[in-house]
């Protein structure tokens, strides 16, 4: 694992093979990850790149997070996931019920003064 703060973080340019035969450009295979941190001059927070994939992200990669930051980590998702199977389930029932979420009933004497 690498992991730098670097003041002057210069992301390099992705690279590719191409073989003799073979017109179309391809990515090499996906190897390990190599992230690193920087700065962000306008907000002052921390970001991470890969330097392979030249992916972004400002939540710290679980390959640079400590085993505690990993539990977090992992609970964090274990909870979201819960959460929106129980939003789908209950979304999937209303729908079953002739009930659509979030659309208000429209009573009949709504429409006596219009």
């Amino acid at each position: 694992r690498t992991h730098h703060r670097e003041s002057n973080c210069k992301m390099p340019l992705l690279s590719f093979k191409n073989k003799k035969n073979d017109t179309r450009i391809k990515p090499r295979p996906a190897k390990k990850r190599e992230w690193k941190s920087c700065v962000d001059p306008k907000s002052g927070r921390t970001y991470y790149y890969d330097v392979r994939t030249r992916e972004t992200q400002w939540a710290k990669p679980v390959e640079l997070a400590t085993q505690s930051e990993r539990r977090k980590i992992e609970d964090k998702e274990a909870k979201q996931k819960e959460f929106f199977r129980s939003m789908e389930s209950n979304i999937l029932k209303a729908f079953n019920s002739g009930v659509v979420p979030g659309k208000k009933e429209v009573e009949e004497d709504e429409f006596k003064d219009l």
